[in-house]
């Protein structure tokens, strides 16, 4: 048995290339015959045919092909392919022949190798095996998707998976930011237009899941919002990762520029309107430009939908430098101006502060120029407004058309005060001075000297000066000057509200600081005498020295001070006395007392000095100084106002006692 065996082999293996159907045949029967062990024959023959067939069998294993090949080089599928592997590339391994895998488990103890799908699409040419993935139907490419998620590990780095373009792309990629996208068996087809993989990838997204497609988005955005349809895939992937993933949604509001406005402007959803706003114009240029996208509608997104007060003003803060680029200034600049005010009104006390800088131009257009205003411009007209310009043409004012507006919230502006204009060396006209007293906050004369007169005058500070109205004569009025007291020219007067007294020099505070500053005291009596009482109080206490040594006239200054000082003695404020105390002959001081020059005895009246002369070398010096009052009145009047009770009685015997022992001239007797 042995030997007939072996000759069919080598008849089969002839066969094989002479006769191929004949081979099958014989081929397929033996693959199916089962031996029996009843009997020793049957043993035998059992043993004869393993011990030659069993050999060939292995030698020769059918494929589905129809081939044959070695057993080492056939395998089984995993999973269902429907593809022989020759046609993806793999040349050494064979799908077997179902029917004979079957027959071969009676002959053979071994198993047929298992190969895995993963290990397939591993070992297979890519060119092939991607021409295959291409050319399946909807069907099996369904299938075959359903596979490979399988081992999806496995298999990261193979393109296997097929978009709506007929482009395979790996898993590795898909999870990359390129412009293709995937979905999940959840998910509504929101790709539209775009290229994505026509089978899902996941049963629904996951965390990682929308961290990918949120950086597919923001990686493509450029190519993605040339279109309508890539907008509008954008915009409903974007609805869906907020919806899904909350993390998201500040980012996607306020950084991802999907959309644009009519100044063709990629912004933001909240920076984009998507309605004109109620009684404006200045942000209908910032409306988005298009057709919006319905899931965007039905979000708060967009700066009309927030709901929040502040939200208008924060975007106009924002894109004030976009506003100012806006072509309708100078037609519009009311209601763009309007628009703005109205916003800052809304925000309320939570936009407070948060103000504006914009300069406008004659025409009302904004410019980088900048510009000042004035402090309190609103007391000026026009006329006078311009007018102030043209004399200090080296400043650039705000027109006077939007002085007001840009002066105050949600505007701010730097504000021109009189002491920046003030040039000491400039000479300015009556008309530019009267603007600057208008204009002046703390009073301009309380500030500032002018000097000058008809139409040409500087101004200068005062600096702890002061100015007067009272006309004085010229020493005097010298005399303040060198001390900062400045006569205020007549035409300048008239800018003094005639309510005033501020510019009285004999007001008291104003008085008081002439008395503290004078060194020549005697120059402001005439101002002194009209004084009140406080005032002549402190100038009298401040006289140090009055020096009469020379014949006086009734009009001199000294006399009149001397005789004012004792007009308004009192006990309490003792005049009399602290002038007399400050009045000097010779640089000396006036005696106490006197002796009178005569004296009554026994009803005639004698000569003192004539009868001894000591007496007039005692008064020689009160003499002298007497002698240079005005008159003889006057003279007897100081006597009296100062000596009255100071004067020394002589009596008889004291002056006889005196000139008893002496010789006496005839005049003396």
């Amino acid at each position: 048995m042995r030997l007939a065996y072996t000759h069919l082999v080598d008849e089969l293996k002839s066969l094989l290339v002479t006769n191929r159907e004949k081979f099958d045949y014989i081929y397929q029967s033996l693959i199916s015959s089962r031996p029996e062990d009843n009997s020793e024959d049957e043993q035998k023959i059992r043993k004869a045919f393993y011990d030659v067939i069993r050999p060939f069998l292995n030698e020769y294993a059918y494929t589905s092909e129809g081939t044959y090949v070695p057993f080492e080089q056939v395998c089984e599928e995993e999973k269902e392919t429907n593809v022989l592997l020759k046609d993806i590339g793999i040349t050494d391994l064979h799908w077997i022949d179902n029917e004979s895998r079957k027959k071969y488990s009676f002959h053979f103890d071994k198993k047929v190798r298992v190969l895995r799908f993963a290990e397939m699409l591993q070992m297979a040419d890519m060119e092939k095996l991607s021409a295959w993935i291409k050319c399946m139907s909807k069907e099996e490419y369904r299938l075959f998707h359903t596979n490979c998620l399988d081992c999806i590990s496995d298999i990261e780095t193979i393109q296997l998976f097929r978009s709506n373009e007929n482009n395979l792309y790996s898993w590795g990629e898909l999870k990359s930011d390129i412009n293709v996208y995937y979905m999940a068996q959840t998910t509504q087809p929101i790709f539209v237009g775009q290229e994505y993989i026509v089978e899902p990838m996941c049963e629904e997204y996951d965390e990682d899941d929308y961290s990918n497609l949120f950086g597919k988005i923001k990686a493509n955005l450029a190519e993605l919002r040339e279109t309508s349809m890539g907008r509008d895939a954008v915009c409903q992937t974007l609805c869906m990762i907020a919806e899904n993933e909350s993390d998201y949604e500040d980012e996607i509001i306020n950084e991802i520029t999907v959309l644009q406005n009519w100044r063709s402007d990629y912004l933001p959803f909240s920076e984009l309107f998507e309605e004109r706003l109620d009684g404006t114009i200045l942000f209908d240029n910032f409306r988005i430009k298009g057709s919006i996208p319905e899931c965007i509608k039905q979000r708060d997104w967009l700066i009309d939908k927030q709901g929040d007060n502040t939200a208008l003003w924060n975007w106009i803060v924002n894109h004030f430098d976009d506003i100012k680029q806006e072509d309708g200034w100078g037609d519009n600049t009311d209601a763009y101006l309007r628009d703005i005010q109205n916003a800052y009104k809304a925000g309320g006390t939570s936009v407070a502060g948060s103000l504006l800088r914009l300069y406008l131009d004659k025409d009302g257009k904004p410019t980088d120029e900048s510009c000042k205003n004035v402090e309190n411009f609103d007391k000026l007209s026009e006329a006078e407004y311009e007018k102030l310009q043209a004399s200090y043409s080296d400043y650039n004012f705000v027109p006077y058309k939007y002085e007001k507006v840009l002066s105050s919230a949600p505007f701010m502006m730097n504000t021109l005060y009189v002491y920046d204009l003030i040039d000491p060396n400039q000479f300015i006209d009556f008309d530019t001075l009267a603007i600057l007293s208008k204009i002046s906050s703390d009073g301009f004369l309380l500030k500032y000297r002018v000097i000058g007169n008809d139409n040409s005058f500087r101004v200068q500070a005062l600096n702890g000066g002061k100015n007067y109205t009272n006309d004085l004569d010229t020493d005097l009025r010298n005399a303040l000057l060198e001390i900062g007291f400045y006569y205020i020219p007549q035409k300048v007067q008239t800018l003094i509200p005639s309510d005033t007294n501020a510019f009285n020099i004999t007001r008291d505070d104003f008085a008081n600081s002439v008395v503290d500053k004078i060194s020549d005291k005697n120059l402001i009596f005439p101002l002194i005498r009209n004084c009140n009482s406080a005032v002549v109080e402190h100038y009298i206490n401040s006289l140090s020295i009055i020096s009469i040594d020379h014949k006086i006239t009734d009009s001199d200054i000294r006399w009149q001070i001397i005789k004012f000082a004792v007009s308004r003695d009192t006990e309490e404020n003792e005049f009399r006395k602290i002038i007399f105390n400050c009045i000097r002959h010779n640089n000396e001081g006036l005696p106490e007392t006197i002796k009178d020059s005569v004296f009554i005895a026994y009803d005639h009246e004698y000569s003192l000095y004539a009868l001894n002369g000591d007496y007039q070398e005692e008064n020689e010096h009160i003499d002298s100084f007497l002698d240079c009052l005005p008159s003889d009145n006057d003279t007897e009047w100081f006597k009296e106002q100062f000596y009255g009770d100071k004067k020394e009685n002589v009596s008889c015997k004291e002056i006889y006692d005196e000139i008893k022992d002496k010789h006496l001239t005839i005049e003396q007797l």
